[in-house]
């Protein structure tokens, strides 16, 4: 591993755990930086760092809803493509079906998109 990556993704981890702090303090972001003397531009950036590595290393893809879609199906509230694959999700969709052919964290990342959009 090159020396820049190693470092990324020591402060990745060091971020992490930052971010995991300042949920748990309770205090409002702007607050939790000014206690700790951090600038809230670097919390957000890394925020996002932290969520891209996250997925990545989680095998998770980024969902992005379709729009514009015409067909004799309503459209899905919810795509997720997956090697090839699309899953259209709505909300009648059965989250026992998900469950079934779906490791369980992406079944409940999957329901909590879908109640974040109803």
């Amino acid at each position: 591993m090159n020396t820049k990556l190693a470092t990324s993704r020591m402060r990745t981890g060091q971020w992490a755990d930052i971010i995991k702090e300042c949920k748990g303090s309770g205090l409002k972001v702007d607050d939790y930086c000014a206690q700790h003397g951090l600038s809230r531009n670097a919390y957000f950036y890394w925020l996002r760092k932290v969520k891209e590595a996250a997925l990545t290393q989680s095998g998770f893809v980024e969902v992005q809803q379709q729009v514009g879609v015409s067909s004799c199906y309503p459209s899905p509230k919810l795509t997720a493509s997956i090697n090839e694959i699309v899953l259209g999700i709505d909300e009648n969709t059965p989250m026992d079906l998900l469950a079934k052919s779906d490791t369980k964290g992406c079944s409940d990342a999957l329901e909590a998109a879908l109640k974040k959009e109803g």
